[in-house]
This record gives structure tokens, C-alpha cells and sequence, in this order.
């Protein structure tokens, strides 16, 4: 349940998110707080569910930390991630701060449904 109340000419809204952490945010109208609230809260109970503050980070940034911590992966894999990285993702998201980025900026329409290659590493048996 969402907390709203007025901060002078504009309308707080207070959500928690799926860690239990509250999330502030503020809104020019009550409507527009309310709607927002609402908003996040179906992401909570949907899993989809993105940090604001954490979505301003951009893509690039986000891979190289996760692709440091890949130690795991053998050499030929983390070359060949890189080498996807390089040439086709970070061009295309790098500077592109993560919460702007929808599922359909990843696939063209003619190829949905597919899976390209460097997402075998990630892929569920």
C-alpha cells in the first residue's frame, strides 16, 4: 500500500519495493502520485519490478560489472562474450541508462522468438 500525501505544490508518494525498501518519488498531481503508486506496485507483484534509482545506471556500466564477475566461464566463453559485448550490444545500449531500455529495443520484430547465440551461455536446459 502506498503512502501520498501533498509536500507543498506537488504530491509525495512512498511504495516499497520487493527488498522491503521504501521508494520516494514525487508527482505534480495527486492522480499522477496515485497512478505511479499503482504502477509500481503491479511491477512488485509481477516481478518486473526496476529500481528508479538504479534504472539511471547505464547499460554499459551494468555489463562490464556483471561481465567482471563472470570469473567462472571458461576462457573461449568469456572471449566470445566479449567479443559479442564489443561489437554488438554495448554500441547499440551502452550509454543508454538501463531503464530505458524495453524488450523490444533488443529484438527486431522479424526475429522474435529467436535466440541468438551469445545468450547460449545464459540459456535454461
Amino acid at each position: 500500500m502506498a503512502l501520498i500525501r501533498r509536500r507543498g505544490n506537488s504530491w509525495s508518494v512512498v511504495v516499497r519495493g520487493p527488498d522491503g525498501k521504501q521508494v520516494r518519488h514525487t508527482e505534480p498531481t495527486k492522480e499522477q502520485a496515485r497512478q505511479w503508486a499503482i504502477k509500481k506496485e503491479a511491477e512488485r507483484e509481477a516481478g518486473t519490478w526496476v529500481d528508479p534509482s538504479k534504472a539511471k545506471v547505464s547499460f554499459g556500466k551494468h555489463a562490464e560489472e556483471c561481465f567482471a564477475g563472470a570469473s567462472h566461464l571458461r576462457e573461449g566463453t568469456r572471449a566470445k562474450m566479449r567479443g559479442h559485448l564489443d561489437v554488438h550490444i554495448l554500441p547499440e545500449f551502452g550509454t543508454k541508462p538501463i531503464g530505458s531500455i524495453t524488450p523490444a529495443a533488443w529484438r527486431p520484430p522479424a526475429l522474435a522468438g529467436t535466440r541468438p547465440d551469445w545468450m547460449e551461455p545464459f540459456a535454461r536446459p
